[in-house]
Order: C-alpha cells, then structure tokens, then sequence
C-alpha cells in the first residue's frame, strides 16, 4: 500500500474440497493461482484486490480447484458503470 494504491490480498485457506470418493487417497496442497481485480476506490485510492486460489493433488492425477466466482453471474459491471458516469456528465 502506498498513498496512491491500496493492495488486499485474500488467500484461500489449505482446506481442500473433497469429497467420499476421495477418502483415503493422500492430499498435497501444490501451488497458488493469483487473480488480481481493480475495483473500485477507497478513499481517494486505487483499489486492487488479489485473490489467491490454491490447488491440491488428489492421489496420483486428479487435481481439484474451489469453484469461486468473482463476478455475479449476466453482470457486466464496469460497462454499465461507465455508460452511467456518461450519463451523468
């Protein structure tokens, strides 16, 4: 964080999403997938939001990911917000 940016990273807790048919099979966490999103402004800054999503190895092939949407569903928020400041101006 400076004074022109603030930076909040969420990290994705080590507890993967498993399921019975994966009872008894060895779990390794493996790495990090960084998705970083400008948002919109915090008092005057720059807002960056970084998520970092985890992925396991289950067994000897499988690999498993959380399912995370960052984005409402049909929504395009950074087009219509636009087209609403140019309304407004």
């Amino acid at each position: 964080m400076n004074d022109k940016t603030l930076h909040i990273i969420l990290e994705e807790k080590n507890d993967p999403p498993l399921e019975e048919r994966h009872s008894g099979l060895t779990v390794k966490s493996l790495d990090f997938q960084d998705i970083t999103i400008r948002d919109f402004p915090v008092r005057g800054r720059e807002t960056l939001l970084t998520f970092k999503r985890r992925r396991w190895r289950v067994g000897d092939s499988e690999i498993l990911r959380r399912a995370i949407n960052l984005r409402a569903p049909g929504t395009r928020l950074e087009e219509e917000f636009g087209l609403f400041l140019k309304a407004d101006s």
